[in-house]
C-alpha cells in the first residue's frame, strides 16, 4: 500500500474518533465508509471476523466491541419514493 494512501486512512481514521469517558471510540457506520464498504450487511460480515479473531486470541469481545443504536427523531423525515421497504422486528413491510 502507498505511503500517501496509509497516511490518508489514517487521518481519516483519527479524525473518525470519539472521546467517551476517556476511551477512544469509533462508529461502525463511519468506519464502514473510511474503509470503503458500500453495503453494511458486508461490513458486519467483518466486524464479526474482528470479534472472532479478538476472542481466539484471548480477548473479550466486550473489550473491544460494543453494540450501539442510534435513534432519530422521526417527525422531520419525509418519504418521497414511489416504493418503501421497512425492516421491523424481524417481518419485512412493503408501502406502495
Amino acid at each position: 500500500m502507498k505511503k500517501e494512501l496509509i497516511s490518508e486512512l489514517f487521518e481519516k481514521f483519527e479524525e473518525a474518533c470519539y472521546a467517551l469517558e476517556g476511551l477512544e471510540c469509533w462508529s461502525g457506520r463511519e468506519l464502514q465508509e473510511i474503509l470503503g464498504y458500500s453495503d453494511w450487511t458486508n461490513f458486519t460480515n467483518t466486524i464479526q471476523k474482528a470479534v472472532k479473531s479478538s476472542e481466539s486470541s484471548g480477548e473479550k469481545e466486550s473489550d473491544h466491541f460494543v453494540g450501539v443504536t442510534k435513534t432519530i427523531d422521526m417527525q422531520f423525515i419525509s418519504f418521497g419514493f414511489i416504493g418503501l421497504q421497512v425492516l421491523f422486528t424481524g417481518q419485512q413491510v412493503d408501502f406502495f
